[in-house]
């Protein structure tokens, strides 16, 4: 396998009007809309997933008051969380409307960690023992590329976030752990094939959004003690920090090129030997 890596060309101003932007929704207390007919997540068959009552746009999202108001209206009912199978909790969860703000701390970790205490959903499906299959499957199935030229840059923004979402409970140990070797393979080699895609659509996925599939890779190749990998994080700090939570804070460019290059040559090093 070959992944191709291009250094990053993505300017630093690009990630500062994100975090500006995400700053922005973040003492609105008003995250940004989803919006409608624009997410990679292929459909399913699934009958069971649930439908929040009160969605971003409509008249009583308005009306909250606080995040907390927010918070408790998307929460989903026990007897319904506890028997929904987990195709239709993953579908769940990443329609959740407060899914967003993951973005709103110092690095993804945190971020979802956050995420988890306040959404039984999202607390639920890092429980669950197929969860990772449920969503390595997803994830396979989509195009970061998928984009209509005629959306706004709203929308492409929109939706790239997808992508994030669901790369960062990917990287959790609790689904890592669920899956087999076999799986954790193709994680790999899906992880590379969507960095790719991302970079060759620079203009949609910034830094923040390529580094991503790239965490997964760390997180994997951690996950499976893969020598060569854990010989680099002993060695280099950055990818040492950036493995464990994600941190992309003050990094210059140069080293998240490094990181990234390293990152992507030591996985391509394990899949062309497995």
């Amino acid at each position: 396998m070959n992944a191709g890596y291009h250094p990053i060309v993505t300017t630093w101003c690009s990630l500062a009007l994100v975090f500006m932007t995400l700053m922005v929704a973040a003492c609105s207390q008003q995250p940004p809309e989803p919006l409608p007919n624009n997410t990679p997540i292929p459909p399913s068959n699934t009958s069971d997933a649930y439908d929040f009552p009160i969605k971003p746009g409509t008249d009583a999202w308005r009306a909250f008051n606080s995040h907390d108001e927010m918070l408790n209206a998307c929460q989903i009912p026990e007897p319904l969380l506890k028997n929904m199978s987990t195709s239709g909790l993953v579908e769940t969860v990443m329609n959740y409307p407060l899914f967003g703000d993951i973005l709103a701390y110092n690095n993804p970790q945190i971020g979802i960690n956050r995420v988890s205490a306040q959404f039984n959903g999202l607390s639920e499906l890092l429980k669950r023992k197929d969860a990772g299959t449920v969503l390595l499957n997803i994830y396979a199935a989509m195009d970061p590329a998928a984009i209509p030229d005629n959306w706004t840059d709203l929308q492409k923004g929109d939706y790239s976030f997808n992508f994030l979402y669901i790369e960062t409970v990917l990287a959790q140990e609790s689904i890592l752990s669920t899956l087999t070797t076999h799986e954790l393979e193709e994680l790999m080699e899906q992880a590379n094939t969507k960095f790719q895609a991302q970079q060759n659509n620079s203009e949609v996925y910034d830094i923040y959004s390529m580094s991503m599939p790239i965490w997964v890779l760390s997180r994997v190749m951690l996950h499976i003690d893969y020598p060569p990998f854990k010989q680099e994080v002993s060695e280099n700090e950055m990818l040492s920090t950036f493995t464990r939570d994600g941190t992309l804070h003050n990094v210059p460019s140069s080293v998240w090129d490094d990181i990234f290059y390293q990152t992507i040559s030591i996985s391509e090093q394990y899949l062309s030997g497995k």
